[in-house]
């Protein structure tokens, strides 16, 4: 990264904030998973258990001034959370 920015030295000042390393976070059967050259704030989240990494909307109007989520994918979203908590219930030993 140095090298790549290297002629820019003179004219900007980059400061170095964070470092977020590459996750693999855990799947859910039937919902597709993939790669993304993003980040998230979930490596310190973790504390509070298996972290999952799932929403409506495109990754490509996230986080800016044009963000927005249809009114469908908000509830195929409530839909799918609901499949993702009965999943994840399913899956854990019953306490007596």
């Amino acid at each position: 990264m140095r090298r790549a920015i290297a002629p820019l030295e003179r004219r900007v000042a980059i400061e170095h904030i964070l470092d977020v390393p590459p996750i693999r976070l855990t799947t859910v059967p039937g919902f597709d998973a993939a790669v993304f050259p993003y980040t998230t704030d979930i490596p310190f989240l973790s504390k509070w258990g298996e972290p999952l990494l799932f929403g409506p909307g495109s990754i490509h109007a996230a986080h800016t001034a044009d963000e927005f989520v249809s009114i469908a994918e908000l509830h195929a979203a409530a839909d799918h959370y609901v499949t993702i908590a009965r999943q994840l219930l399913a899956s854990q030993p019953r306490q007596p």
